[in-house]
């Protein structure tokens, strides 16, 4: 007998685990490639630390990890927020609230949450003095 309780699965959790689920093969209803499985390729985490840097390696592995597993682009918007952490969840929870709230459309495209990010984590200071590094 098991003395232990489990605490149940939130439904993030379970949506987590049903997403991955879903773009885990780059084809349906077929067997993947010979290769294709034998590594696990996966979206890191998103803190939301003020590292510039940090957020544009993050942000390029997202796109890599989508393009390599052929995500769906009804799925990414969701995808990606499974994968914050710390302030950036409270972040990304506080901007779906406040967008509910002034009775705007919840961001259900990656090109619109990417926008987003970016004007969040990615400092207009720090674009013009790299933009200018490049001149």
């Amino acid at each position: 007998m098991n003395l232990v309780n489990t605490p149940e699965e939130s439904d993030e959790e379970k949506e987590e685990v049903q997403l991955e689920a879903d773009f885990s093969h780059t084809t349906r209803g077929t067997a993947p490639e010979k290769g294709a499985t034998d590594f696990k390729v996966d979206i890191p985490t998103f803190e939301g630390k003020n590292d510039p840097d940090d957020f544009l390696e993050w942000l390029e592995t997202v796109e890599r990890v989508f393009d390599f597993k052929d995500v769906p682009e009804d799925k990414k918007v969701k995808i990606v927020a499974l994968k914050f952490r710390k302030y950036a969840s409270t972040w990304w929870s506080n901007l779906s609230t406040k967008r509910r709230r002034e009775n705007k459309a919840p961001v259900k495209t990656w090109f619109k949450m990417r926008s987003l990010l970016k004007k969040k984590f990615l400092p207009e200071q720090y674009v013009r003095d790299n933009f200018a590094k490049l001149q």
